[in-house]
């Protein structure tokens, strides 16, 4: 009978975890989506597809934008709106004949001349699990932390890292289901 009462308590502990841990990405998604101001450009961290995934999700729903993979601090000018593409790809680097460190020091120029110009930054982490990992995480660490709002695909927090970043810097996130789901977001932000 002791064993019985036992494993009920064991299950019922773990259906109130998974509740609760059900519920975080809802209360992520009522943190508040900040107003975001015309001109947005966008860019990579990484040079992986995200960014240019970013841009034309943007297209579908004619916001106008600038998009430049390899964005350098003087082409800032005139710009309200920073959205980096966060993710991490071999190829991307190599076609754009940088490593990751080139990679890392030219979005902190960026991410540097972006708040002296006192523009929204927008970290976006749409391409979920198959762009974490050794090549991608350092691109997270250096653009996510530096960001005044995050946009993270569930499957790419699965270690929770996006949450530790978000909770330390308190930085509001909003988790999301699916890339597509970035429309909406957009839409919300530059109403």
């Amino acid at each position: 009978m002791e064993n019985k009462r036992r494993s009920i308590g064991k299950v019922i502990a773990v259906a109130a975890l998974l509740a609760v841990l059900t519920l975080i990405p809802m209360v992520s998604m009522a943190a508040s989506v900040p107003r975001a101001q015309l001109p947005v450009v966008i860019t990579s961290c990484g040079q992986s597809p995200d960014a240019l995934m970013i841009k034309l999700l943007c297209d579908q729903i004619k916001l106008a934008n600038s998009f430049e993979k390899t964005l350098q601090p003087t082409q800032l000018k005139g710009f309200k709106t920073l959205i980096i593409g966060i993710g991490g790809s071999v190829k991307g680097l190599g076609e754009a004949g940088i490593d990751t460190d080139d990679e890392i020091a030219r979005i902190n120029r960026v991410i540097e001349e972006a708040r002296r110009q006192k523009m929204l930054i927008v970290a976006m982490h749409t391409g979920g699990q198959p762009r974490r990992g050794d090549l991608a995480d350092p691109f997270i660490h250096a653009a996510a932390p530096n960001a005044d709002f995050l946009v993270v695909r569930n499957d790419g927090n699965k270690d929770g890292v996006f949450m530790k970043i978000a909770a330390k810097g308190n930085i509001p996130i909003v988790y999301i289901e699916q890339t597509m789901e970035v429309k909406n977001l957009l839409s919300e932000m530059f109403q």
